[in-house]
């Protein structure tokens, strides 16, 4: 094989993986939130059902959990679903299938239906929309069909410095910017810990070692202060949360909404690991008790999904770097 060939092939490699790579970021885009509903065109009261869409675009192949939430003579029900589908970058649609019942509270005698939801990206001005239509996934169902309409579901930020600002504990809420070193110390916060224990009869060490926790992400930092804040991810349905680090209590019980829990974080060495735990106090009206949370470490961010229910709380996880 001569010079020019080789070049040649090297060339056309390079092509493909740019091709690909531009194909899988922009499938990634499409990763997150999608908010809306979908009706069932054999209903003839035109009834509309609120649905949720978490997807994971990697590629071509599509990931995550749907959401279904509806009433019936007054109280609320829920399916959660387990989700695979496909992407087709060059005509932006989806095909995203129901493929297996996680959780429900519906009636043993209710039917649940698993779908098959056909949509195409659109984006208008700044909304961003998956439209489409839906089917039953399981072959010979008959539990009905329709159209679904979806939009992008968006974190609101605070414009604030990538920065982390310092705040005086006197001037601040206990429910946002709340040094740990700080923590043992305010009086108020801790009153708040005692409190809520004797309200509980159990210490609050009791209550976080009863419930085990799941470390999801580990960040290895040198010392430092962090930014962590905690939005609601998802509809605001009266989602609470109780926030501890190891066995202190920093946040008494405290609504999700989509103004953010802050919380400033000291990482100075005088523990061998911190852990940060999202604890469930409730999961609202439409279960589980998820948030978005944005850690920022000397300016750069990471966001991600966190989620806690009562059986199993999750937290994040800051070692210090060794020498």
């Amino acid at each position: 094989m001569n010079l020019s060939t080789i070049l040649r092939y090297s060339w056309l490699f390079i092509l493909g993986s740019i091709v690909l790579l531009g194909l899988e970021v922009k499938g990634q885009k499409l990763s997150g939130q999608w908010i809306g509903d979908f009706g069932d065109a054999t209903d003839p009261r035109g009834i509309k059902t609120n649905y949720v869409l978490e997807i994971e675009v990697n590629g071509q192949q599509i990931t995550g959990h749907s959401y279904t939430y509806f009433s019936i003579s007054g109280k609320r029900y829920y399916v959660i679903c387990k989700l695979k589908g496909q992407y087709e970058p060059g005509s932006k649609s989806l095909t995203v299938n129901e493929v297996e019942t996680l959780k429900t509270n519906t009636p043993a005698d209710f039917q649940n239906c698993l779908q098959s939801h056909q949509l195409t990206y659109f984006k208008q001005k700044d909304k961003e929309l998956l439209i489409g239509k839906w089917k039953p996934y399981e072959k010979g169902s008959t539990c009905g069909s329709g159209l679904t309409s979806l939009e992008r579901k968006v974190i609101p930020r605070n414009e604030t410095s990538d920065k982390t600002t310092k705040q005086s504990d006197n001037n601040s809420d206990p429910g946002n910017n709340l040094k740990e070193n700080q923590a043992s110390k305010n009086a108020a916060t801790a009153g708040e810990g005692q409190n809520l224990a004797k309200k509980d009869a159990q210490p609050l060490k009791d209550k976080i070692t009863k419930r085990n926790y799941e470390i999801i992400k580990t960040f290895d930092v040198a010392p430092t202060t962090v930014k962590i804040e905690i939005y609601d991810y998802g509809q605001i349905d009266g989602d609470t949360v109780m926030i501890f680090l190891n066995d202190k209590l920093l946040i008494p019980e405290k609504l999700l909404t989509e103004k953010p829990i802050t919380i400033e974080l000291t990482v100075d060495g005088k523990e061998k690991v911190y852990d940060l735990i999202m604890y469930a106090k409730s999961e609202g009206t439409l279960p589980p008790n998820t948030a978005i949370m944005i850690v920022t470490i000397n300016g750069i961010k990471e966001e991600f999904k966190i989620s806690s229910t009562q059986h199993i709380s999750r937290a994040i996880r800051f070692k210090l770097k060794e020498n």
